[in-house]
């Protein structure tokens, strides 16, 4: 896992340009967006927007739900996402403490590119499947592994192979739906390849 000291200077670097991007550099949060209309999910009760960062997705977010809470590690990202006046709830906490005491649950867990903080997604997932509602849905992007296994990368988060990510899915209680694969964003002018996953609980 990445440490948190890292997370907070890395995006305390990055919080006040992240939104001006140019779409060929950084294309995450489409690919968030591309899962989602291949679903079709109706108005929710509730919606995680697990490491919102500076609430990029809040706007595509907000109609879809009664209830829009976002946790970032970052205070200079959470910032920018509050001042969107978007979100019911904003919370700076590590997203594994919160989602381990958290009392709610949540029809929709959203996490763009969150877990390629994550080696190991063991623990993670198993604390995402815990705060979803009966039936919920996990919408996720990773780095895509193009070596037989997981790994640190080139720029300091990690890429996974979706064999390892699949057999742990099923494992923990995860029914998959959807998969797709595209480029996230540009590194040294190469692209960055990822899979975005739509999974529900079961």
């Amino acid at each position: 896992k990445t440490p948190i000291a890292f997370l907070e200077y890395f995006y305390k670097k990055r919080a006040k340009n992240w939104d001006f991007q140019p779409l060929e550099k950084y294309r995450g949060h489409f690919l968030i967006k591309k899962a989602f209309g291949k679903i079709g999910i109706k108005k929710t009760e509730a919606i995680l927007d697990l490491g919102c960062g500076t609430g990029s997705l809040a706007s595509f977010l907000r109609p879809k739900t009664k209830l829009l809470v976002g946790i970032d590690i970052s205070p200079d990202m959470l910032a920018m996402a509050s001042g969107r006046s978007l979100y019911d709830v904003l919370s700076q906490e590590d997203l594994e403490e919160h989602l381990a005491k958290t009392a709610l649950t949540y029809d929709i867990i959203v996490a763009s590119a969150v877990f390629v903080h994550f080696l190991e997604l063991d623990s993670i997932f198993q604390l995402v499947r815990n705060s979803l509602k009966t039936n919920g849905t996990l919408v996720f992007t990773v780095f895509e592994s193009d070596q037989d296994n997981s790994y640190l990368n080139d720029f300091l988060m990690y890429s996974h192979h979706a064999k390892d990510i699949e057999g742990l899915l099923m494992k923990i209680g995860f029914e998959i739906f959807l998969k797709l694969r595209a480029v996230h964003e540009y590194h040294n002018h190469e692209p960055v390849y990822a899979l975005a996953y739509v999974v529900h609980k079961t």
